[in-house]
């Protein structure tokens, strides 16, 4: 007798006890669901407004896998869901959004072989990233939201809108190479049903306590089942990335009040004296002596910090009314579109520009034209960028990041637990 869908998915999740204690423990704590009558005709992540671990299923593709296809599938599926793909994707474009986090997912599974042993393999035609770096003529770090910059403009150059005539999100899902034009992230294709996340995405479903609570909850279960079984047949990349999923953190707000004492306290490197403009009523008689500080504050202001925004602009008062008083605040995306001196509530006056894509090096260049790489730089970002780029020497330099850490440099996490 033939085995069900669902049988075989249990088959693989308990396959995973001994290969990979931590995705066996999210695999448990997944609800899944046959929905035959979707329009999507494979499986992909449904949140409900209740359950955020649940992945629907057709049962016709889940049959028509192989062992290790299903296999591959399912470790896609969880990696949306560890990964936080819905939340991470901002203010981006759907369509493509979904193409870069699918193609960076499904080299995860088939280069870094996150399961030794496994022979894990997908479903044909699917996404491959080494398609996008022929069709673009693009190398650069396989990151989510770094492959979105390279195919988003021109995704919607050539008709991808992101929105229909009838306010639904657009998409490609399921079209045949002719039914698509333009470009060629166009006739991409995936077996990965989105629709479930465009739900987040869009706010059609919303995300509550309960479900921030059942992520954390899901998570601490496979740290803990991973510390009390070991790694099972976990690769090395395998293991680097669920650790960095689950290193401890640190207090972020002490950290940057710490960082920020040291270089602008009044023993600080960056701080010095000038006499402060005497009242005219005082004249001839000059006033008291005052601090001031040679301080860079640069805001990624591209389309997926949009969220941060708020936060960033919070600690940037703190700075400036603990320390520094005022300072250069600077905006970038793919370039530095605004440099103005910044006061203590000016929050309430700034106007944001940029919400594009993210090219850190127009800003390094931009830093030193202007002779300002001697100065002490503080960086709010989400960190999704190519970390390949040259500093020319700004040494006194902070990130603060809500979300990838820099390379070799000083790094304070904005994240709260």
């Amino acid at each position: 007798m033939k085995e069900s869908g669902i049988d075989r998915i249990t088959d693989v999740i308990m396959k995973w006890y001994m290969t990979s204690p931590f995705f066996h423990t999210y695999g448990v704590h997944t609800t899944f669901v046959r929905n035959d009558n979707s329009k999507h005709k494979t499986m992909g992540v449904i949140p409900i407004k209740h359950d955020w671990l649940r992945i629907e299923y057709d049962e016709e593709f889940v049959s028509g896998l192989s062992e290790s296809e299903l296999e591959g599938v399912l470790l896609h599926e969880f990696l949306h869901i560890v990964q936080l793909t819905h939340d991470r994707r901002g203010v981006r474009v759907p369509d493509p959004w979904n193409i870069a986090t699918d193609a960076v997912n499904n080299e995860m599974i088939m280069k870094d072989k996150i399961i030794s042993g496994s022979n894990l393999s997908l479903p044909k035609d699917c996404i491959d990233i080494k398609q996008i770096e022929e069709d673009y003529d693009w190398s650069g770090s396989h990151i989510a939201e770094v492959v979105y910059d390279v195919i988003a403009k021109d995704f919607q150059n050539n008709g991808g809108e992101g929105k229909g005539d009838d306010g639904e999100e657009q998409s490609n899902e399921g079209k045949s190479p002719d039914q698509s034009s333009g470009s060629p992230c166009k006739n991409y294709k995936n077996w990965d049903n989105h629709s479930g996340l465009k739900d987040v995405q869009t706010g059609k479903v919303k995300r509550s306590l309960k479900n921030d609570s059942q992520l954390k909850e899901a998570l601490s279960k496979a740290q803990a089942e991973t510390s009390k079984r070991g790694w099972g047949n976990m690769t090395g990349d395998g293991q680097t990335f669920i650790e960095n999923l689950l290193r401890p953190h640190v207090n972020w707000k002490k950290e940057l009040r710490k960082v920020m004492k040291s270089k602008l306290g009044h023993r600080g490197k960056f701080a010095h004296k000038s006499w402060r403009r005497p009242h005219r009523r005082d004249l001839p008689i000059q006033d008291k002596m005052k601090s001031e500080y040679n301080v860079n504050i640069v805001i990624d202001t591209s389309g997926s910090t949009f969220s941060d925004l708020p936060k960033f602009f919070t600690e940037v008062e703190s700075i400036l009314k603990s320390y520094a008083g005022r300072a250069r605040l600077i905006q970038f995306d793919t370039e530095v579109t605004s440099d103005k001196k910044y006061r203590k509530g000016d929050w309430k006056k700034v106007k944001i520009s940029g919400l594009g894509g993210t090219d850190v090096q127009d800003l390094f260049d931009y830093i030193k034209t202007k002779k300002l790489h001697k100065n002490f730089t503080i960086i709010f970002t989400d960190g999704y960028f190519n970390h390949d780029f040259k500093t020319y020497g700004t040494s006194d330099l902070v990130w603060v990041t809500t979300g990838d850490k820099i390379p070799n440099m000083k790094n304070i996490e904005m994240k709260d637990y």
